[in-house]
């Protein structure tokens, strides 16, 4: 099968490499759709030379001169190509089919449709069943392939324990932004936003954000929010910019009410200043991902679900909820999907969404695959069987 790897400097490549096999508690899916992540997954894309990289990091150029004087330098430059020839998957959110389910897992069936969290760009992958959602048959499955990172969205509304009425501020309009946006809208809330790029502003008030700050200018946002919001400001407000710089952050403290609660969803900077955190005693906090059961080995590895009484928003759980507001209509997410590439096209997929501030919002990667084309699908692996033989006299490596 083929899949987008990375190499160590950054570069996409489509591959072609083993397709994988049903395992227990997982669930084999036929990929129809991924969507490549603006912010997380293109933080490390074209980083430039292993030269470059190490010159700018100073633990990397520690840790070059401590293995230089332990092994030479020929051995040395030896060891970091290796490292830089070494290619990794990339991406974690799509929609597809399902082929086949592992032993354990009772509630799915081969040719459902479904979205999944956590796998890469490739046109078979082998999802946890804790990560794997069934998709509503009025569900579009290029939407749905937007799941996961909705997910992260309402995981952050979730946690800013935010109620109907209340004001909030997201900063960031980028996908997950967007997402946050239209998801506040749908449960009652006033929503302001706040973004660099002005298209992306213009996106955000079509799915119902009712005031624009300036990013630029934080003590004219202040003001504009004051205004908006009586002298009051945001109870709540969401970070989802993807920035090494710590500015969104400290505006998004800036722009809270007192006692009010800063949620960090991207990824951004986290230098802070004291004096906002202290004087109005704000709430400060670091949304992890896609919701209760992340990185919980096992939830995701072992299958081991919370109960519904203890943890109300698993992380499978927000997948439904969100597939569930697409069904009903509560909230339509087809203006956020701006482009489309075929997989093989992948390395242009990076590079537009890269492009500054003409990029689309949205790289979608579609696998060509409809029911149609299920009986198609890649079913290449090496099978492992023990040798009949065992060496009894002598053991010879090879």
């Amino acid at each position: 099968m083929r899949q987008v790897l990375f190499d160590r400097s950054g570069t996409v490549h489509v591959d072609d490499v083993p397709a994988p096999n049903v395992a227990p508690g997982r669930v084999l899916i036929r990929v129809a759709h991924s969507v490549i992540s603006t912010g997380t997954e293109t933080a490390e894309y074209n980083l430039g030379s292993v030269a470059s990289q190490v010159a700018s990091n100073p633990q990397l150029t520690g840790k070059v001169w401590s293995r230089i004087k332990d092994v030479g330098l020929r051995q040395a430059a030896y060891q970091v190509q290796e490292r830089l020839n070494e290619r990794t998957p990339r991406g974690y959110s799509g929609s597809g089919y399902v082929l086949a389910v592992g032993e354990g897992v009772d509630d799915l069936s081969p040719g459902d449709r479904v979205s999944y969290g956590g796998e890469p760009h490739a046109e078979v992958v082998c999802a946890k069943r804790n990560l794997v959602a069934r998709v509503p048959e009025n569900v579009p499955l290029d939407q749905a392939a937007i799941t996961t990172l909705a997910s992260i969205a309402l995981h952050g509304l979730r946690i800013a324990e935010v109620s109907v009425g209340e004001t909030v501020v997201v900063i960031g309009l980028g996908l997950v932004g967007q997402l946050t946006v239209a998801l506040a809208r749908t449960m009652g809330l006033r929503v302001a936003g706040a973004d660099l790029i002005e298209s992306r502003v213009t996106l955000a008030e079509s799915l119902g954000m009712q005031l624009s700050l300036d990013a630029a200018d934080p003590a004219g946002a202040m003001r504009v929010l004051d205004d908006w919001t009586d002298g009051v400001g945001a109870d709540a407000v969401l970070v989802c910019a993807a920035s090494e710089s710590s500015a969104p952050t400290r505006l998004g403290l800036d722009l809270a009410r007192d006692r009010g609660k800063v949620i960090v969803v991207g990824r951004s900077g986290l230098e802070l200043v004291r004096a906002p955190l202290f004087n109005k005693e704000l709430l400060f906090r670091v949304s992890r991902s896609y919701g209760p059961g992340r990185y919980d080995p096992e939830y995701e590895d072992q299958g081991r679900d919370y109960p519904i009484g203890f943890v109300r928003w698993t992380e499978n759980r927000n997948f439904g909820a969100f597939l569930s507001l697409i069904d009903s209509g509560s909230i339509d997410v087809s203006s956020l999907i701006q482009s489309r590439f075929a997989l093989d096209q992948a390395v242009d997929a990076y590079a537009a969404i890269k492009a500054g501030k003409n990029a689309p919002l949205t790289a979608l990667l579609d696998y060509g695959v409809d029911d149609a084309a299920l009986d198609e699908a890649p079913r290449r692996y090496i099978p492992l069987r023990a040798s009949s033989e065992t060496a009894k006299e002598s053991l010879r490596v090879g």
